[in-house]
């Protein structure tokens, strides 16, 4: 299992995204524009040549034998596929065009422009045989694509647009001389990237869980003191302890909280909404489990004279840190029209506790080079949005505003821009980060088997997360959380558990326990509940 740390998955992970940036609240679009293959445009057909490997820095140890496909040929016709000397039929071809640096970065940790690829988007071609995936072909221009097989990335080279001919082969043949060496990738890395997990996950250990912690939205009336018509949805948030001992799923348990494990022991996490006369405002909680004490908050108003609501969502729970996306509207003294904002913070779960909450800057996580990414995707944002946009914003990113968020089976750092026109709509402009959050954010965030491999076993999946022994996975749909057992990367034929989700309802953290620590985990969300009945 080690070298599968270092390796690439065994098949890219599509991401249906059609732009790199967002200036709304709802849920970006992955679907893309699918069409086959035509002529005169980007197309499989013809004779390929395997050139080269792509293989990461670090890859030092357990090191594959990578030179076996390198010069062989694959041909693909309209009615035939020859990959590695298999043969398909009844093939179907899909073109999809998607956003090139989250389709790198998000799939391989990868760099486009380390493999010389420039362009905004890039064209993946989806090939299929009988109604079964076979692989995805990213070409990098019309006559070099990428692709993977088992856990590695490779160029190849097309040696004929043709359908098969044994001239085409001939030219393969001759080109096994000429093989390029094998290539070291450029990988997108934090100042701090995550070390190799503890060998304690290689020794036998056959049970894990998780704790899943979810967000969902309550209507509540729009009476005084809501400043807005519209319905409002107040956030509430439960945690579920589903673990898995290698031969059946143990009895789920929830809790009506967050409960976050920590290093100092198990902490619970709770946002209170408070209304006042003339306003509305959340407060965050956190409080150690095995402490009598809590966080008490000023009861006093953010502020003063004026009607204001001040609400907040959690959109992701790490051991040491939450981040929040606050929104708000005001109606200042004198003033005959409201002034709305919105924006993402990084709050220090410790300063939370001892009554002085702080905003992380990006810098004290991420580095230099994580400010320089925020710095450069606002940059991007703002050349993409019409003038007006542009005009109601902060065309400098604040340190501050940057976050991080679930899409497409993974946390993803996003930064956002504030709002200085108060005419504007108070609607969050984000932008992803192209970098992988460190270790000080997600602890563990690695998808086995692939997306692609999930989407195929469960199509309506829209979430995934596996256990680092690599015995279950979670996937999510709209409705529902599914629970397959695996063995050497093959999901179970059927769902073990199904657990129903509410409407609307997403993830806003997951901790993994494996080992002993599963049974220690179990005794403490029994305790919690146990005090939350009293």
């Amino acid at each position: 299992m080690k070298h599968k740390k270092y390796i690439f998955l065994i098949t890219f992970i599509v991401l249906f995204i059609t732009t790199l940036t967002s200036c709304n609240t709802s849920k970006i679009s992955y679907t893309a524009e699918i069409s086959p293959p035509e002529k005169n445009n980007i197309s499989l057909y013809g004779t390929w040549i395997v050139e080269n490997t792509l293989v990461p820095l670090d890859f030092t140890e357990s090191k594959p034998n990578t030179s076996s496909l390198l010069g062989t040929y694959l041909i693909f016709t309209k009615d035939k596929a020859d990959i590695n000397s298999s043969e398909y039929f009844n093939l179907n071809y899909k073109i999809k065009s998607v956003c090139a640096e989250d389709y790198f970065i998000n799939s391989y940790k990868l760099n486009p422009k380390s493999i010389n690829f420039r362009s905004d988007y890039i064209k993946v071609v989806t090939l299929s045989s009988e109604n079964v995936f076979l692989n995805n072909f990213a070409f990098i221009n019309e006559d070099s694509v990428v692709t993977s097989f088992n856990d590695i990335l490779y160029y190849l080279k097309r040696v004929d647009d043709k359908e098969t001919t044994e001239t085409s082969k001939s030219k393969a043949s001759q080109l096994i001389e000429n093989i390029s060496p094998t290539i070291t990738s450029s990988l997108i890395q934090s100042d701090s990237m995550v070390e190799e997990e503890k060998d304690s996950l290689e020794n036998n250990l056959t049970q894990s869980g998780i704790l899943l912690g979810l967000k969902s939205y309550e209507k509540k009336d729009t009476e005084t003191p809501y400043l807005i018509n519209d319905n409002v949805m107040e956030p509430t948030y439960r945690t579920l302890w589903i673990s898995f001992n290698g031969y059946y799923v143990n009895p789920v348990k929830e809790v009506p909280t967050i409960l976050l494990p920590r290093k100092t022991g198990f902490w619970r996490i709770d946002v209170n909404r408070v209304l006042g006369n003339n306003y509305v405002q959340d407060y965050l909680s956190a409080i150690p489990l095995n402490s009598n004490s809590s966080t008490q908050k000023n009861s006093r108003p953010l502020y003063e004279d004026i009607e204001f609501n001040h609400l907040l969502d959690i959109n992701f729970i790490g051991n040491d840190y939450l981040s929040l996306n606050y929104k708000g509207i005001t109606l200042e003294k004198n003033e005959t029209s409201y002034f709305n904002y919105e924006f993402m913070r990084m709050i220090s779960i410790d300063t939370l506790y001892s009554n002085n909450e702080t905003s992380i800057p990006i810098k004290k996580i991420l580095g230099e080079s994580g400010y320089t990414l925020l710095q450069e995707g606002a940059i991007a944002f703002l050349n993409s949005v019409d003038d007006k946009t542009k005009n109601s914003l902060n065309s400098s990113v604040d340190e501050l505003s940057y976050g991080v968020t679930r899409e497409n089976g993974q946390w993803i750092l996003k930064g956002s821009l504030d709002i200085i026109d108060k005419a504007a709509k108070g609607t969050l402009c984000s932008f992803p980060i192209p970098m992988v959050p460190p270790r000080e954010l997600v602890s563990f965030d690695t998808l086995y088997p692939s997306w692609l491999s999930i989407k195929e076993k469960v199509p309506e999946a829209v979430d995934a997360y596996s256990s680092p022994i690599e015995n279950f996975v979670i996937i999510l749909t709209d409705k529902k959380i599914l629970l397959y057992s695996m063995e050497n990367g093959v999901l179970s034929s059927s769902s073990l558990l199904e657990i129903d989700l509410k409407e609307g309802e997403i993830p806003v953290m997951s901790q993994w326990a494996t080992g002993n620590y599963v049974d220690s985990w179990t005794e403490t969300v029994n305790l919690l509940k146990n005090n939350l009945k009293d």
